[in-house]
């Protein structure tokens, strides 16, 4: 798999290209980016880390720890949650590119009665189911780095494999 957002890379698409990536949510029924979703979910109280904004690399300076790894495997990314959902338990993120095409992700989400526990059931990207977690699935075309699930043993349990990095890094296919 090779990098396109990486300056680096021989297939970078390049800084104009990258830097106007938007990443908009679906929220009560109208897309916002994170800039103009933000003082709704906080009521104009809280200042957006300017790090959800744009291409980041894989690693980032922090003033209180230094070079931080941001456990990506190495490749520069986009910051996509999926917190901001519907009523139905589905929240949308749309990835649209410069060359006007969009990447739809839906993710399906449940909450116990409490709403202090969040799991993401279910995701896909334009309509292809990418992960499941009731039914252990993960495609590989999404998740480039799968490693085997072992038992106590080292073992691996059946052919269940799961993501390096569990599923909080998703490929998209470009």
């Amino acid at each position: 798999m090779q990098d396109r957002l990486n300056p680096e890379s021989t297939v970078y698409y390049g800084e104009a290209y990258t830097n106007d990536i938007e990443v908009l949510f679906l929220y009560n029924g109208k897309r916002f980016t994170l800039s103009e979703l933000w003082p709704y979910l906080y009521n104009g109280n809280a200042i957006l880390p300017e790090e959800y904004l744009g291409v980041q690399a894989p690693k980032r300076e922090t003033a209180d720890y230094g070079l931080i790894d941001q456990n990506t495997l190495g490749y520069y990314f986009l910051y996509v949650t999926p917190q901001y959902n519907t009523d139905d338990n589905l929240a949308f993120v749309y990835i649209r590119y410069p060359d006007g095409k969009e990447d739809e992700i839906k993710i399906e989400i449940f909450r116990n009665k409490e709403e202090t526990v969040t799991l993401l059931d279910k995701i896909w990207v334009n309509n292809e189911l990418i992960y499941s977690k009731s039914e252990n699935f993960y495609n590989s075309d999404y998740y480039p780095w799968l490693e085997p699930v072992l038992d106590d043993n080292d073992k691996q349990i059946k052919n269940l494999v799961q993501p390096v990095n569990g599923t909080s890094v998703i490929a998209l296919k470009k």
